[in-house]
Formats: C-alpha cells, sequence, structure tokens
C-alpha cells in the first residue's frame, strides 16, 4: 500500500515564512514538494501519495491559489481544496477559521495507508495521527522540528526535517543550528 503523506501547505508556507524568513516567501524559497516526493518514495521504497491540502481564496487570492495549485499538480501532488472539501463531506462551513485544518485531520483519520507522514506543524494532526496509529499504521511528521507541536512530536515514530532530512529546497534557509 502506498505511503499516504497529506500536507497541510498553508501551514508549512506560514511557518517559513513567518518564524523562518520573517518574511514572505519567494517562489524560490519554498518547499519543493517533488523532492520530498522522491526522498518519501526512496526513504521507504514504497510509492508516495502526496496531498497538498489549499484554501480555494477569492478575488485576487484565488489566481494566486489556482496558480499554486497548478504547480503542485504538475509535480504529482494531488491537490485537496479545503473549502469545497469540509463542505461536500459536512466536517464545517467553507468560511470557517481552521477549514484546512479540519479537512488534513478528516483525511489523516480516514486513510487506509500502512504510512502516513504528515506535513505541517500544528497540535491538531496529533489526535487522527494517534488514531491511526493505535490502527496499526506507522506515522510520522515532515516538517522544522523545532516548530512541530510536542503533541505530534509525543505520537509519531520521528519528525522528517524539511530542509536538513530531506533537502526540500534549494538553498539553506537561515535556521538556527543548535548542533
Amino acid at each position: 500500500m502506498a505511503i499516504f503523506a497529506p500536507f497541510d501547505c498553508e501551514n508549512v508556507d506560514s511557518v517559513l515564512g513567518h518564524e523562518i524568513l520573517n518574511r514572505k516567501p519567494l517562489p524560490w524559497d519554498r518547499l519543493n514538494y517533488h523532492r520530498v516526493r522522491e526522498w518519501l518514495e526512496k526513504h521507504f521504497e514504497q510509492a508516495v501519495c502526496l496531498v497538498g491540502v489549499l484554501r480555494e481564496g477569492e478575488g485576487p487570492n484565488r489566481a494566486k491559489h489556482m496558480k499554486f495549485a497548478n504547480a503542485l499538480h504538475r509535480v504529482g501532488v494531488r491537490v485537496v481544496f479545503a473549502e469545497s472539501y469540509a463542505v461536500v463531506n459536512s466536517l464545517c462551513r467553507s468560511d470557517a477559521p481552521e477549514v484546512v485544518d479540519t479537512v488534513v485531520a478528516d483525511l489523516i483519520s480516514k486513510s487506509k495507508a500502512s504510512i502516513i507522514c504528515y506535513g505541517g506543524h500544528d497540535f491538531y494532526a496529533s489526535f487522527p495521527l494517534r488514531q491511526r496509529r493505535e490502527a496499526g499504521s506507522r506515522v510520522f511528521a515532515l516538517g522544522f522540528p523545532e516548530f512541530v507541536s510536542t503533541e505530534v512530536i509525543a505520537t509519531v515514530e520521528e519528525v522528517f526535517d524539511l530542509e536538513n532530512d530531506i533537502g526540500g529546497f534549494a538553498h539553506p534557509l537561515p535556521r538556527m543550528r543548535l548542533f
């Protein structure tokens, strides 16, 4: 069975911009999802179902979100638009502030994969990850370890660093190096 890797794209981008770069990430700063897929396939020696959860956006933001969605699609990432998914699956209103979190948690809880790799940092993912671990799945996190919630860290087998373990960026990020 393939590895299931749902990404909270908004969260990964937000941590990169607000916590690491201290500015809005430019296109060449962003995570290379193709590299993530390649690394996961090599590390686990299995096919990967990489899912990027995004907001659809409204007005001028919609065009930006669609451009990003198309870029993800071109590198083989299955794109899930949070607002539509939430409404179709009766999870929450499309304008709920945490719609992306709700959708990522639902995708994790419904996964039947033997290996689940959550891409993000937020505590909300610890609940469905724990549920899947108790059902027999191996669970991991992909993110910047210094920003991954303690609940997620306590739930997963290992946290893989998007920069240092996976090599998901084109250049070194300005992160505090403790070791």
